[in-house]
């Protein structure tokens, strides 16, 4: 059997990464779980929503894991809130096949996962709509 080359790409992307990088690649997951998990619900196939809400869900904890909250602060505690938080809603929504829910958790990661980019990148956050500047 030939190797598989995108995987082998994404293992050396992943091993070859620096901490931040790997955050942005955590993000990166999470968010195509929740796009394929929509589309999913959105054509009444459950199981295959389920499987990638789950995908998302433990990347979700994944992040969380990741939280050092002794060097962190205030700001990592509130992070694993909003992790936690968004654990739960994916779980429920899950439950619920509740499309909604997976949009708002999608738009928290998006901001997250931008967030993330701007800091690994050493560029300035990009600023929400509607945000005062």
């Amino acid at each position: 059997m030939m190797p598989n080359p995108y995987r082998q790409y994404r293992t050396l992307q992943i091993a070859t990464a620096s901490t931040g990088d790997l955050v942005v690649l955590l993000y990166d997951g999470a968010v195509q779980a929740l796009i394929l998990a929509e589309q999913a619900l959105e054509a009444r196939r459950w199981a295959e929503a389920t499987r990638h809400l789950i995908q998302a869900q433990k990347i979700v904890l994944e992040l969380n894991n990741g939280i050092d909250l002794e060097r962190g602060g205030d700001l990592a505690a509130k992070l694993r809130s909003l992790y936690l938080y968004m654990y739960r809603t994916l779980v429920q929504a899950s439950c619920e096949k509740n499309i909604e829910q997976v949009r708002h958790v999608h738009g928290l990661l998006d901001q997250l996962r931008a967030a993330w980019r701007a800091v690994v990148k050493g560029e300035p956050a990009p600023q929400r709509s509607g945000a005062a500047a």
